[in-house]
């Protein structure tokens, strides 16, 4: 699935602690699998 703006907005914004704090909230669940593929691609940018 194509992340929306506003996830990309705060993955470009994002350090990887905040990321990691992302995956770790109740209301990222859903995106569990979206969080970790973006901040695989953010790790390696």
């Amino acid at each position: 699935p194509v992340p929306s703006v506003r996830d990309e907005n705060l993955y470009n914004q994002a350090t990887t602690k905040e990321l990691e704090k992302m995956l770790e909230r109740s209301d990222w669940a859903r995106n569990v699998r979206k969080c970790y593929k973006y901040r695989v691609q953010f790790k390696h940018k």
